[in-house]
């Protein structure tokens, strides 16, 4: 079974269960660093919310980090078992919730119930469209908190808009094969 490690904060050096052969993507740690020492004054307290989660280790780094909790969003039930082992052996599991389901659903889920996010990590499998709709999803819904950041990775060939609704893109990076886009969510400043 392959591993990751978490980069930063109190659980640094950790290693993660990852899923092998599922087709999931784990984030390289150079990109988890760069995407990281972003978000790092953002952190502090933040409800975290991890999309597309495969073993968690976004999430995961988000907690080690400070996120005062995160909620983890996966299909797949062997990457849930992996999230689920990940969180008890890191003893992260009081600040997290687990949701098996897709993410549309799941969205629907959390917006009904009136829960909200400040940071949205949405890491979808590369080339089928998804983070596009699940902007679009956001972007209907009141998940993301005001002034709430959306971070989407892609595929470096694959597009997203420059806004969802009142979610404007602010900044874009590319690392090898995987584009960062990162939105913020701004009231009152309809897209032209």
């Amino acid at each position: 079974m392959p591993h990751l490690r978490v980069i930063g904060g109190t659980k640094k050096g950790a290693r993660l269960r990852t899923p092998s052969g599922l087709g999931t993507r784990p984030l390289l740690g150079r990109i988890k660093e760069a995407l990281f020492s972003i978000l790092d004054p953002l952190i502090g307290s933040c409800e975290f919310l991890d999309l597309f989660a495969g073993s968690g280790s976004v999430g995961i780094e988000a907690l080690s980090r400070g996120a005062a909790a995160c909620t983890f969003v996966e299909q797949d039930a062997a990457c849930v078992r992996i999230i689920k082992e990940n969180l008890r052996t890191l003893e992260l599991h009081n600040q997290s919730s687990v949701m098996r389901a897709y993410v549309q659903s799941a969205l629907r889920r959390l917006d009904k119930a009136a829960r909200q996010f400040d940071l949205i990590f949405i890491g979808p499998p590369y080339g089928q469209n998804l983070a596009h709709q699940t902007l679009i999803q956001l972007a209907r819904l009141c998940v993301v908190a005001p002034d709430g950041v959306v971070i989407a990775q892609i595929g470096r060939r694959e597009t997203l808009d420059k806004c969802y609704g009142d979610l404007l893109m602010f900044r874009a990076k590319t690392y090898g094969d995987t584009t960062l886009r990162f939105y913020r969510r701004h009231h009152n400043q309809p897209c032209s």
